[in-house]
């Protein structure tokens, strides 16, 4: 009895963790659970014209057009991050 309510535990708690996961390179481990929403500051490392900031676990940022012209490329930089989302074409892509 001791063992089934172990397992039913183990079950229940697996399937609310995160999506994590883990990735060897040559020389260390990436370690993400994927995009993260909310306020919070984050590691800038790309940027998509005009207002677009994408953060270093895929979450974007919009922002005003002065401060996207004044962020850089590897800043760290506080904003409210949001789930990326596919525009039309992406979308259009994924069922080719």
């Amino acid at each position: 009895m001791h063992k089934l309510v172990l397992l039913a535990a183990t079950c229940l708690l697996s399937t609310c963790a995160r999506p994590d996961y883990a990735d060897m390179g040559t020389d260390r481990i990436v370690v993400s659970s994927g995009p993260q929403p909310g306020y919070g500051i984050k590691r800038v490392v790309e940027k998509q014209s005009p207002v677009t900031l994408v953060g270093d676990d895929g979450s974007v940022c919009r922002t005003s057009r002065e401060r996207f012209a004044a962020t850089k490329e590897d800043r760290w930089i506080a904003c409210l991050w949001l789930l990326p989302s596919l525009d039309s074409t992406e979308i259009a892509g994924l069922y080719r």
